[in-house]
């Protein structure tokens, strides 16, 4: 990648939301370069701190995130195919998540830049413990923690909204028929 094309995708991940670090390290650009650039962008300097990302954090089901992560991981399968693996893989996140912010904008949870590229990375790399497993009821491929996991997090979280529907209704039902 030349230098005009690594400031482009630095500038890119950095307006829709990535931390400089991760911006910094997917472009490649020096941290003087790094810099300057966010402050002209932001007109702030950059705010300091970790990213504490962790599959565990992302694919976790009672996690806030492992719902907004099996959705931009769908996307990103979708748009990315058999390209996830090749040089061009900072690309394909940018426009997985662009597809996904516009998808899911009125979602309460969305996941940030630095997430989505984290969990793309992790697939990347083939981290031993991140998981992507395929949901028996939908068909949707979403982050597990277990090689084995066989329900989607939207499935779980269906069917619990349901049970949960199921047993309010049955306790309307048994209070009518003790009050009558």
């Amino acid at each position: 990648m030349n230098q005009v094309e690594a400031v482009k995708l630095y500038i890119e991940y950095i307006r829709y939301g990535a931390r400089r670090s991760t911006a910094q390290r997917i472009s490649g650009i020096s941290n003087m370069q790094s810099k300057a650039i966010y402050l002209e962008i932001i007109g702030e300097p950059p705010k300091g701190g970790r990213n504490t990302t962790s599959w565990k954090a992302i694919a976790d089901p009672f996690s806030e995130y492992s719902m907004p992560a099996q959705k931009f991981l769908k996307i990103y399968m979708k748009e990315c195919g058999e390209r996830i693996y090749n040089a061009k893989q900072a690309y394909g996140v940018l426009e997985a998540y662009k597809a996904y912010r516009a998808i899911h904008a009125r979602d309460p949870v969305i996941l940030s830049l630095d997430k989505a590229y984290f969990l793309a990375s992790c697939l990347w790399d083939q981290v031993e413990d991140a998981h992507v497993s395929q949901c028996l009821q939908c068909a949707s491929h979403f982050p597990s923690l277990y090689p084995m996991a066989n329900q989607c997090h939207i499935c779980a979280k269906s069917e619990e909204v349901a049970n949960f529907a199921l047993k309010r209704h049955r306790s309307r039902a048994a209070v009518a028929r003790l009050t009558a």
